[in-house]
C-alpha cells in the first residue's frame, strides 16, 4: 500500500471529482476506476455513481481499485465535520467491532504489528490472512473420515446391490459401493 492513495470517508458521503480529502485528491483515474469496477448492468452494493462522483451505501470496510484505496467508516454521528482525528476514532471503533464479533484477534498481535492509527483497515485484512496461512502452515489441513458412496473400479467397503445392479448392468468391471476414506476435507478454524 506504499503506492497507494489513502481516502476515507464515511457511510452515504459523496465524494466529486477533484475533491481533497485528507490531502489526496480525488483524480479522474480514481473516478474511471471506480465506474469501470461498478459496470454497466448491475452494479455493485458498496457505492453508486453520481455526476463527476460516487455516493457510498450503507456498507463498511475496504474498497481497492487501482492505486486508490477507499476507507468506508461508520457514520453514527451527524456533528461531526469528517476531521482526521474524528476519522481515526470511528476506525478505531470499527476494529473494536470487528473484533467484538470475532472477526480479528486484535489481543494477540503486538503493538509493534499493528498500528492502529498509521494503517488502514485493509492490512488488517492482510494480517488476518497472513494469520491464518501461518496457522494452515504450522497445524497443517485437518484430516478426518468421511463416508463416500459412488462408482468405483476396486471393491471397497460396502457393496449397495440395489444401485449396483442398476447402474452396472451394461458396466461390470465396477462396483458401486459406500466406504469411508481418510483424507483432507477443508474446515475453518473457529477463534
Amino acid at each position: 500500500m506504499t503506492n497507494s492513495k489513502l481516502i476515507r470517508v464515511f457511510e452515504h458521503q459523496t465524494i466529486k471529482l477533484n475533491q481533497d480529502i485528507d490531502g489526496v485528491t480525488f483524480d479522474e483515474t480514481s473516478l474511471k476506476a471506480l465506474q469501470k469496477h461498478y459496470g454497466s448492468d448491475k452494479g455493485v452494493p458498496y457505492y453508486s455513481l453520481t455526476n463527476n462522483g460516487v455516493k457510498f451505501n450503507e456498507f463498511v470496510g475496504v474498497i481497492q481499485v487501482g492505486k486508490t484505496v477507499i476507507e468506508v467508516l461508520p457514520k453514527a454521528d451527524k456533528t461531526t465535520d469528517g476531521d482526521t482525528e474524528t476519522k481515526n476514532y470511528w476506525q478505531g471503533l470499527l476494529v473494536k467491532m470487528l473484533s467484538a464479533v470475532g472477526l480479528f484477534d486484535i489481543q494477540s498481535t503486538s503493538d509493534s504489528s499493528l498500528k492502529l492509527k498509521s494503517n488502514s483497515i485493509l492490512d488488517l485484512y492482510f494480517i488476518l490472512f497472513i494469520k491464518e496461512v501461518e496457522y494452515l502452515l504450522h497445524s497443517g489441513l485437518a484430516k478426518q473420515y468421511r463416508k463416500k458412496e459412488g462408482n468405483v473400479t476396486a471393491l471397497k467397503g460396502s457393496i449397495q446391490f440395489a444401485k449396483h445392479i442398476q447402474q452396472n448392468l451394461t458396466h461390470q468391471e465396477r462396483f458401486y459401493v459406500r466406504h469411508t476414506t481418510y483424507d483432507v476435507e477443508p474446515t475453518f478454524r473457529t477463534p
